[in-house]
């Protein structure tokens, strides 16, 4: 049997053979054909392939945020903190909002699996629900999610979580929370995690360049 290649008079051979094989039609043998001689024309774009400028540009205005000491916390500052106490096998899961679009956008992974944000908005307790899973598969991994308000699905992860005895700890972004420095934010992280408990953290965050992010790298879409 001839095998198709990129020479489209071998591929209609092949697809003509199959088709006499398996009894297709005259339209399907057309269509066979067509796609062969489509083949034929296609081409690649030029290599290489140029990096998108977007990654550049977000790089550098995020790295500059990472390094803040600012009072309150800045949120990617939070974001690098976050990944620090975690190691390279935690796992960060944020909901829509703003957590979400700063986890999305700053969170250096080094590791697949290491984030995990949904493709659609109005998911609240996703978070949550993300990782109690993982912890339901890996006890010993290291987890956070990061919310903007405790809302009710989350509050109730967190209570089945405690049921089940697994240290499932959510980071909110309370706007009502008083300010709360890099350092101590850092800390209580620390904290939650060496605790192995349940815990909800309510922390104020500075989102003072939340707009600034939208203005580089865009609204999430999808969320929208």
């Amino acid at each position: 049997m001839v095998s198709p290649d990129s020479n489209s008079d071998v591929l209609l051979a092949y697809y003509r053979r199959r088709a006499e094989r398996n009894g297709d039609d005259t339209e399907a043998l057309r269509q066979s054909a067509a796609l062969a001689d489509l083949s034929e024309r296609w081409s690649r774009p030029a290599l290489p392939i140029e990096a998108v400028a977007l990654r550049t540009v977000l790089g550098d205005a995020v790295a500059g945020w990472w390094e803040s000491q600012s009072s309150p916390v800045a949120p990617a500052r939070a974001v690098a903190g976050m990944a620090a106490a975690l190691g390279p096998r935690g796992l960060v899961a944020a909901d829509p909002g703003d957590a979400g679009l700063w986890v999305a956008r700053s969170y250096a992974t080094t590791r697949l699996g290491s984030v995990a944000v949904p493709a659609r908005g109005g998911t609240e307790g996703w978070a949550a629900a993300c990782t109690f899973v993982a912890m339901l598969r890996d006890p010993s991994r290291r987890t956070l999610a990061v919310v903007d308000h405790l809302d009710p699905l989350t509050a109730g992860i967190v209570d089945l979580a405690r049921r089940r005895g697994l240290p499932l700890v959510v980071v909110v972004w309370d706007r009502d929370a008083a300010p709360t420095s890099p350092e101590e934010h850092d800390a209580r992280i620390g904290r939650a995690l060496a605790e192995r408990r349940p815990a909800v953290l309510r922390v104020g965050v500075d989102r003072t360049h939340t707009d600034d992010l939208v203005d580089i790298a865009g609204r999430v879409v999808a969320w929208t």
